[in-house]
């Protein structure tokens, strides 16, 4: 299972996401998260595909975020994407867990 959690400075939210590859090759997305709009999202991207995680313009992931649903400045979309490339092995576990990604403004 890859995993991220994002704590938003600007707004105050957290939000913990899991993508997990199914049997079908697909991939489950679940977003447990203090902000209801993280929720509404959520909804939207409950499946993916490699094609989504692998796109860098055309992705459901990143498409998604940008109806309304989720400010500019939320990063809930991009770790989405860093949970499922981690679940696919190309972000190896043992270095993420020792990193942090920290956003100041």
């Amino acid at each position: 299972m890859g995993s991220a959690t994002v704590k938003m400075g600007t707004c105050g939210n957290v939000s913990k996401i899991n993508v997990v590859r199914g049997e079908n090759g697909k991939f489950n997305v679940t977003i447990d998260s203090t902000c209801d709009s993280v929720r509404s999202y959520s909804v939207l991207i409950k499946e993916i595909t490699m094609e989504d995680i692998m796109g860098v313009l055309e992705n459901k992931v990143l498409s998604l975020s940008t109806t309304k649903i989720l400010t500019p400045s939320c990063l809930v979309p991009s770790a989405v994407m860093t949970a499922a490339w981690i679940e696919i092995g190309m972000l190896p576990l043992d270095q993420v867990k020792e990193r942090t990604s920290t956003v100041t403004y």
